[in-house]
């Protein structure tokens, strides 16, 4: 039974979701699905679409398996007037492949403003142009129903407003911005009292201008007077007595000006010096030699060093280990480069256990297929050469498949062998078996 994807208006887009299952019910994917595969009749006549522009066709939609869409855009108008209102549409999918059969079959119906549907009948309803103009009077609005997200921007110019329609209630904080005005717009018949009163508040009046203009008259004229006439070299002459702590700073004093001729005898003492004064920068090359260091320092340079009596007896002791180490690594043997060879002869102390998993890893085999299905593996080689041609060959084994994705570590075992045709029938696996399928057989 086909389903009906409901009823669209001119230029829609249509989504249909479908699921394939195999023969077991299980989801399965398909092959071969692509735009030109939907095919679009229109009113159950046997012309289909002429063009696949505007299809979109998605095998494992979000790569779930089984699960799939179809998307028409009916505004594309390749062939032209095939998407049009009053009209109903039958999608078909021709010739894919699911669980290894060629199928097609019906996605689904739907419409685009049928006739007599609720899309057909509310245009006929309300054509366009059936309002006249001035149609809307203020009482046909209900309170409230004009907001904001109602209205387009610009769509409100000064022409639209009758007098008096804006007051205070009908205007929103923050909604009017220097940009929402117009040059001049606002004048003083414009302005209520109160909105003089609110633009006012705060700022200075005329006398108390003059107040302060007064004032700083008498101010500047003061401190011209404590100032001299001219500068000298553009500085103004002064003679420091003293200074305050801190006002010599290190950015005051000039590059170089304290020179060995500035400095008195013993004026530099350990109590002179800033916390980290001294820095790298501060020390020239080679200006502290044995002379200039204290015992004490001496002392915190050595102390957490190795003596060298220390160094000698860990070199001594490297030289013997290292010997030793030499004469067990020259017995190794690499006959492929950066690899020991070795031979287990034991597993936690048990040579049984060692021989127990050589026999096992001898006996696992790597197999190649040619195709199947979830029940059926067409072998092709066995260990590296052609599979067996004798019937039943192969009876009881295991299969632990290594590839692909979707039958990777998946465990099968061989309940019969057809010889003749090299073909394995096992217990059912999720996905069918195909000829990247790769195992190992135990």
């Amino acid at each position: 039974m086909s389903q009906y994807w409901g009823d669209f208006p001119v230029s829609a887009t249509v989504r249909i979701p479908f699921s394939t299952f195999n023969s077991s019910g299980a989801s399965v994917t398909m092959t071969g699905f692509a735009a030109s595969d939907i095919e679009i009749y229109k009113n159950g006549g046997l012309t289909q679409r002429a063009s696949d522009n505007g299809y979109t066709a998605t095998t494992d939609f979000d790569s779930l398996t089984g699960l799939h869409i179809i998307v028409i855009d009916t505004s594309d108008n390749s062939d032209a007037g095939f998407f049009a209102a009053g009209n109903e549409y039958q999608v078909a999918v021709s010739s894919v492949t699911i669980d290894t059969q060629t199928v097609s079959f019906w996605a689904g119906t739907f419409s685009i403003e049928r006739s007599g549907g609720a899309l057909a009948l509310i245009k006929a309803l309300a054509p366009a142009g059936v309002l006249s103009n001035n149609a809307i009077a203020a009482a046909s609005i209900a309170a409230d129903a004009i907001t904001a997200a109602k209205i387009a921007d610009g769509a409100i110019d000064a022409a639209t407003f009758a007098a008096g329609a804006i007051n205070a209630a009908a205007i929103a904080t923050d909604a009017i911005t220097a940009a929402k005005i117009a040059a001049d717009a606002i004048g003083a018949s414009e302005l209520a009292a109160d909105a003089i009163t609110e633009i006012q508040s705060g700022l200075a009046t005329a006398a108390a201008l003059d107040v302060v203009d007064n004032f700083l008259d008498t101010e500047i004229t003061d401190i011209q007077s404590r100032l001299p006439a001219a500068l000298v070299i553009g500085r103004m002459d002064s003679n420091m007595q003293a200074a305050a702590n801190g006002v010599i700073t290190a950015a005051v004093i000039a590059t170089d000006a304290i020179d060995a001729d500035a400095l008195a005898d013993g004026a530099i003492t350990a109590a002179t010096f800033a916390a980290g004064a001294i820095d790298a920068a501060a020390i020239a090359a080679d200006a502290i030699g044995s002379s200039e260091l204290a015992a004490s320092a001496v002392t915190e340079i050595q102390n957490g060093l190795a003596t060298q009596a220390s160094v000698d007896t860990i070199d001594d002791f490297l030289d013997t280990e290292i010997v030793a180490i030499k004469a067990k690594t020259d017995n190794l043997t690499f006959t492929t480069a950066l690899q020991v060879d070795a031979n287990t002869l034991a597993i936690d102390s048990s040579a049984s256990a060692a021989a127990h998993l050589k026999d096992h890893s001898l006996t696992a085999v790597p197999v190649t297929f040619s195709g199947g299905t979830t029940t059926t593996a067409v072998l092709v080689n066995v260990d590296g050469a052609a599979a067996t041609g004798t019937d039943d060959f192969y009876n009881g084994r295991v299969l632990i498949f290594t590839a692909p994705g979707g039958l990777k570590y998946q465990a099968t075992d061989i309940t019969d062998y057809v010889g003749a045709t090299k073909t394995a029938t096992i217990t059912a696996v999720t996905t069918a078996v195909g000829a990247t399928t790769t195992a190992i057989m135990v």
